[in-house]
């Protein structure tokens, strides 16, 4: 008896001890995580609401979905699976795809050979071309050197395989399945997400055995379900991280040239819900407890490139501990919109290895709206935004050199016939435009006439009622510049949703710049701060080094309003700012400005900027791109800076020559030089009757200089702030008429 109640209470420890380890696996702790990353790739948000895929929808019910901006430095299709996979908009050289298994006869390397009776093996051409022995039952791609010596000439430079190399680092194994090919064509771009920086992936099978014949589907073969879900089941065994390429949307794309683009669109309707299928068939074998499951497509197809969509592509996004919601991160600080930067880090740091890397990765904002079609109506607003685009800018522009050459003719030449009142109020509607922009989002942009309509009636509304209420030209400047540096710091504090989606605010699309201030709204920020905070000082009775505390303090709240890495997050920005309150106090305070004191000026401002970023990188879980930037300076050290400045002077220099903006800066420099030349008189006489006026055009003017050189895409922000100083000096100008009648 003695024993067997020894042995019930073994037995009843052991049931408990096996209980607690189940409540342990339930609870997600201790167990062995699993990472799949499925490609489906050529596929639109429209696509995905026009198919029947309710295993893809069971997982966007409980994980997260968006919009991934894939863009690479290339148009080739190998560039965005190279991107994805090292962290970094990169670009990569023709034949990347041509991946093989390791034991895979070859019977075609283009530019190498081609045969119909090959004894080639993979393995075997590996060490010829590498050097380097292939895994016995693993992946290699054949064309490592050469995506190597691309990546090493180009500026900057990167190196491939950066997931598994991480994923190696901390003991994690990695393997790849399936493959785009057609009947007569490779296409293992999936491979370049899996492979080191030697060209290998240790598991894996990207073969053809995994294809079966289907002359109804273009390509002429489709995915095996059965043999996928085979070998997909034996590497799940051995692998940690699993990347999957369904292949069947691929193909479709690639082998569209025979049907029409409206079979085209049937075929690709029927690929995804083949590839539904196959997602639920792979979905039952996984744990949902503890594994990370994400569906990304690298690339666009060609009617999504001919509306302008060629970098926004539907993203699904599921963590264990996540909530159904909208995808975000760090790198883009918008609701429903990552990068393509962000996916390595973050099946990183679901396995919390000493590689995590903090605030780089996905997340996911809770709701529970977080639908497909939501997301659709995100990307035709981004495309009609992108499209309008240009023909928005040049209304503005042409508002901009109107009045600049009117108001020449009427001050300056003296031709007093033309309508000054008139003038007056284009003035007026012209530096509203900005305002204006922050509101057309509203309109979705789904008609340019509409939208072109509602901009020229409220601006050219609010430049009559702003003329009918201030007499006083100079007042009414004032208010206008007030109200506009007011409402931009506002929502830049907020973090600039009414800026991102103006004409003057970033494209989604390209992937510039996803948060923050763009220099555009910079440059009018600066502006506008500085006219409202001179004219007000001046307005008011008080000392001088008061009259400049209120100038500095109103320049610094915009500056860090646009500059600051919580905020604006605009370094360019933030440095044309800390400089221009330099040159206000030397201004305001009667003091010569000279080179000295500009060196003196620029090199405070940007140790102060470097300080601030370098302090954002080291302190900040989060750290904005400046921070980030500033890190890899300290990291990477001169050869970094070079790679840096040259970037930057690249863009300033197509912004130069591309930008129709230039236009507007050269002719208001050409008038602003014609009219101190031929009215002097004038201009002596505005320093002397209106000195406030006076140092506000000054410091414009040196603001403007400063940003065209500090900024990248300087030009543009200069442009605006040369704008507001012409506009001010025809007001001004006005002024004098105005006291005088």
């Amino acid at each position: 008896m003695k024993h067997f109640k020894i042995c019930v209470i073994c037995f009843l420890a052991l049931i408990g001890f096996t209980l607690c380890g189940n409540s342990t696996v339930i609870a997600g702790d201790n167990i062995e995580k699993k990472a799949v990353l499925i490609v489906m790739d050529y596929v639109n948000t429209s696509d995905l609401i026009e198919a029947s895929t309710p295993n893809i929808d069971k997982l966007t019910e409980k994980g997260g979905t968006g919009l991934m901006n894939i863009r690479a430095r290339n148009r080739y299709h190998s560039s965005s699976y190279i991107s994805i996979a090292t962290g970094k908009r990169v670009s990569a050289p023709t034949n990347s795809e041509y991946s093989f298994n390791s034991n895979e006869i070859v019977t075609e390397l283009p530019s190498i050979f081609k045969t119909n009776n090959s004894n080639f093996k993979a393995n075997d051409l590996f060490t010829t071309f590498t050097g380097n022995k292939a895994p016995d039952n693993g992946v290699v791609n054949l064309y490592i050197s050469a995506i190597n010596r691309h990546a090493s000439s180009i500026s900057p430079s990167y190196t491939p395989g950066n997931l598994a190399t991480k994923a190696l680092e901390n003991g994690l194994a990695i393997g790849v399945l399936g493959n785009a090919d057609s009947y007569n064509t490779i296409n293992r771009n999936v491979a370049l997400l899996g492979m080191d920086k030697t060209g290998m992936i240790s598991y894996g099978d990207v073969g053809k055995s995994l294809l079966e014949l289907d002359p109804y589907a273009l390509g002429g073969v489709k995915t095996n379900h059965s043999v996928f879900k085979e070998s997909f089941n034996s590497l799940l065994k051995t692998c940690d991280i699993l990347i999957l390429d369904l292949g069947d949307t691929t193909r479709v794309e690639n082998s569209r040239r025979n049907v029409s683009d409206k079979l085209a669109n049937i075929h690709r309707i029927n690929a995804i819900e083949r590839n539904d299928l196959l997602v639920g068939m792979l979905l039952s074998q996984l744990d949902l407890n503890n594994t990370l499951i994400t569906i990304v497509t690298p690339n666009p197809y060609r009617e999504m490139v001919a509306k302008g969509n060629f970098g926004l592509t539907p993203f699904i996004f599921y963590e264990p501990s996540s909530h159904q919601g909208f995808v975000t991160s760090d790198t883009t600080r918008r609701t429903g919109l990552v990068s393509n930067h962000n996916l390595l880090p973050s099946i990183i740091n679901f396995f919390e290895t000493k590689s995590s890397t903090n605030g780089e990765g996905i997340s996911i904002i809770p709701n529970s709206y977080n639908s497909i079609e939501y997301l659709d109506k995100q990307v035709n607003l981004y495309i009609n935004l992108r499209e309008n685009r240009n023909a928005l800018h040049n209304t503005f522009i042409t508002f901009a050199l109107l009045i600049t050459l009117w108001g020449f003719l009427y001050h300056i030449k003296n031709f007093k016939t033309l309508a000054p009142n008139l003038l007056s109020i284009i003035i007026n509607a012209t530096i509203t435009i900005p305002i204006v922009f922050l509101v057309l989002a509203y309109t979705q942009y789904q008609s340019l006439i509409i939208t072109l309509l509602i901009l020229l009636t409220m601006s050219i509304t609010l430049g009559v009622i702003l003329n009918y209420v201030f007499s006083d030209p100079i007042k009414r400047l004032m208010f206008i510049a007030g109200i506009t540096s007011f409402i931009l710091i506002i929502d830049a504090f907020n973090g600039s949703p009414m800026m991102l989606l103006s004409p003057l605010g970033s494209d989604a699309i390209a992937g510039g710049r996803f948060y923050g201030v763009g220099n555009d709204y910079m440059g009018v920020i600066l502006a506008s701060t500085i006219i409202f905070s001179t004219l007000l000082s001046n307005k008011i009775s008080f000392k001088p080094y008061f009259k400049i505390f209120i100038i500095v303090l109103l320049l610094f709240i915009a500056g860090m309003a646009a500059g600051h890495p919580r905020f604006g997050a605009n370094v360019g920005g933030l440095i044309s700012f800390l400089i221009t309150i330099g040159i206000a106090i030397i201004i305001i305070l009667g003091k010569k400005l000279n080179i000295k004191k500009l060196i003196t000026l620029s090199i405070a401002a940007i140790v102060a900027v470097i300080t601030i970023a370098r302090l954002d990188s080291l302190y900040s879980a989060n750290p904005s791109h400046a921070g980030k930037a500033i890190n890899n300076l300290f990291e990477g050290g001169f050869t970094v800076f070079v790679d840096i400045i040259q970037t930057k002077v690249g863009i300033l220099f197509n912004t130069v020559i591309n930008s129709n903006w230039s236009l507007v800066l050269l002719l208001i420099i050409v008038i602003l030089i014609v009219s101190g030349i031929s009215s002097k008189n004038k201009f002596f006489t505005l320093s002397i009757e209106q000195p406030a006026i006076y140092q506000t055009i000054k410091i414009l003017m040196a603001a403007a200089i400063t940003v065209f050189i500090v900024n990248d895409t300087g030009v543009i922000a200069s442009a605006l702030i040369m704008l507001y100083l012409i506009s001010c000096l025809w007001l001004a100008l006005f002024l004098t008429e105005y006291e005088y009648r």
